[in-house]
């Protein structure tokens, strides 16, 4: 039972800093996103970006995600799949893509995370927020 149990709680750990992690750079690109509080996905929203998305003939949240997906190379959902207004630019992004036996093997034990740790843990998570970015930036 205890063997389960710390299992469980690394695993837990190690989805909580993947979200920590994601929210942190979803918010210094400038995207509104709650912080999330238990599950491994995410919800940003461009309301922010509105003005300079409208420009690029880009209304919708699905535009957007086809977009991102086409230009950026990020997969995301549309917020419309999830009951949010079309025109409200939310994606739903999941904090889940990186390479789970190795994040499991060298999470650090003790707890302490930092933005170096994360970057090595989470290379995929933080290159989807540097395209995200870029191409954000690219489009001002």
């Amino acid at each position: 039972y205890e063997l389960v149990k710390k299992h469980v709680e690394r695993c837990r750990d190690i989805h909580k800093e993947a979200g920590y992690f994601l929210h942190k750079k979803f918010k210094k690109i400038g995207l509104n996103c709650p912080k999330p509080e238990g599950a491994f996905y995410l919800f940003p929203d461009f309301e922010n970006f509105k003005r300079v998305l409208k420009s690029r003939r880009i209304s919708t949240s699905e535009e957007l995600c086809k977009t991102l997906l086409n230009e950026a190379d990020v997969a995301l959902l549309p917020g419309s799949n999830f009951y949010m207004s079309e025109n409200f630019l939310a994606v739903r992004a999941a904090s889940v893509d990186y390479d789970g036996e190795k994040v499991f093997r060298d999470f650090p034990k003790n707890g302490e995370i930092t933005d170096e740790i994360c970057l090595k843990m989470f290379p995929k998570l933080a290159k989807a927020c540097d395209n995200i970015e870029s191409w954000l930036k690219k489009n001002i």
